[in-house]
């Protein structure tokens, strides 16, 4: 027996073993802007980050905080999106869900949902002090297609990409 009351489903059932419950929800794309004019890529519940491939280097400093994880970027991570591509999110990204094997989801190899969305490289966007800063769009590379997972996959996140025009970042 099914009942949905207010928004809350009840299944009421003798459960056996192997039984399984398939929940699938309506998903729409949405692009929410942050600080500076910066756009985000939601979809459902879930916020999305660039794909990024990464380095990681064991460090000990002999200190009271131990052995510690560095990770850096092995792949670009200074992508702009352009405007065009924000006014029909269903015509410019593409949806792919990946089958689950069961493994641990939350990491670059196994995540569930990958979006491919097209971006340009902004090779002045750069790190200073290691954090990304001086962004400025005096130099756009071509278009080229980046990959976007589930926030909580990523170790390294950029999340909030620069909004592009044909004259540069529109803030």
């Amino acid at each position: 027996k099914f009942e949905n009351n207010g928004g809350i489903a009840v299944l009421e059932r003798t459960w056996k073993d192997g039984d399984q419950i398939v929940l699938k929800m309506g998903m729409q794309l949405k692009a929410s802007t942050w600080y500076q004019g910066m756009v985000s890529i939601e979809r459902g519940p879930l916020v999305y980050s660039l794909k990024i491939e990464d380095e990681k280097s064991i460090k000990d400093r002999n200190d009271r905080f131990r052995e510690f994880t560095e990770v850096y970027p092995k792949s670009p991570w200074n992508y702009g999106i352009e405007k065009a591509s924000l006014s029909d999110l269903e015509k410019s990204i593409l949806v792919k869900e990946n089958s689950w094997d069961g493994s641990y989801p939350w990491n670059l190899e196994n995540a569930p949902i990958q979006l491919s969305v097209n971006a340009r490289l902004l090779p002045s966007w750069q790190k200073i002090n290691e954090v990304p800063t001086n962004l400025n769009a005096n130099k756009l590379e071509a278009i080229e297609e980046i990959i976007l997972i589930p926030y909580g996959c990523t170790t390294l996140r950029i999340t909030e990409f620069p909004v592009l025009n044909l004259q540069g970042i529109d803030r």
